[in-house]
Formats: structure tokens, C-alpha cells, sequence
């Protein structure tokens, strides 16, 4: 008997149950965000465009969009400490590493597999 109240005592059943209940659904979000628009439409026409496996350009300009946008969404605050965020990214990215593009084709496989 005083197990049992003890176990209700920490609330594991009854206050998930109502924690779960006023959460709104995450769309929302996502609506109310201009930028969020222009980059899921950019991303959803790259996908349509690019049947084929795409190459290590596209690829770093995709990247490149990210981190525009990423940087837009946040207010810049990178800006300050980064001088160049996609002048540096362009740098990483020019020498042709092989793990680094076998990684990113994959990424693309199951971006386009979720499609």
C-alpha cells in the first residue's frame, strides 16, 4: 500500500499525461516564418530538380543557403565573431576530400528516399 502512493507521489502517470496536452502543434512555427518558407521551397525545388546524385557544387551552394539563412534567422549574432561565415565554409570546402563528399551523398540519398 504505501509503495503505491509513493509511485503516484512522484507523479510518473498523471502529470505526463496532462503535460502532453497543452503543447501546441509545431506547425505553427514554421507558418509564422517568412525565411522558414523561402528555404523549405528552395530545398523542396532543389530535391525536384536534382533526380541524379548531385555534385559536390550544388552540394556546397545548398550549404552556403543554409548558413545565409541560418544567419538571417538568428539576427546576424554570428556575424560579429565570424568575418566571412560563407568566405570560410568556401575555403573548407574547395579541396575535393573524399570522406567529406561520401558523407554528403549520403545525406542526399536519404534526403531523397524520405521524399
Amino acid at each position: 500500500m504505501t509503495n503505491q502512493k509513493n509511485k503516484k507521489g512522484w507523479g510518473e502517470d498523471e502529470p505526463d499525461e496532462e503535460s502532453h496536452t497543452p503543447l501546441p502543434p509545431p506547425m505553427k512555427i514554421f507558418d509564422n516564418d517568412p525565411t522558414q518558407d523561402e528555404m523549405s521551397s528552395s530545398l523542396l525545388a532543389a530535391r525536384q530538380a536534382s533526380t541524379e546524385v548531385p555534385s559536390a557544387a550544388d552540394l556546397v551552394s545548398a550549404i552556403e543557403q543554409l548558413v545565409k539563412s541560418k544567419l538571417s534567422l538568428e539576427g546576424g549574432s554570428y556575424r560579429g565573431s565570424l568575418k566571412d561565415p560563407v568566405g570560410c565554409l568556401n575555403e573548407g570546402m574547395t579541396p575535393p576530400t573524399p570522406p567529406r563528399n561520401l558523407e554528403e551523398e549520403q545525406k542526399a540519398k536519404a534526403l531523397r528516399g524520405r521524399m
